[in-house]
């Protein structure tokens, strides 16, 4: 499937959770800006949770030291 399967899999699992993008009361402005930034101007939910998923991994890897 051309490589694909691990983003795949994350699409999958994040639309069967609560949205990682909280939209408070009043702020639908803000809240559709914090997206663009991460899905990178595609306007697409899935690609931004993918992107904020990869960049926690990331994350995780470089402040526990995880080779």
């Amino acid at each position: 499937m051309l490589g694909l399967l691990p983003e795949c899999l994350i699409i999958a699992a994040a639309m069967h959770t609560r949205p990682i993008f909280q939209q408070p009361f009043n702020k639908h402005v803000e809240t559709f800006r914090h997206k663009i930034k991460w899905d990178r101007g595609m306007h697409s939910d899935p690609i931004a949770t993918v992107n904020a998923y990869k960049v926690r991994i990331m994350m995780m890897r470089i402040f526990t030291f995880i080779p």
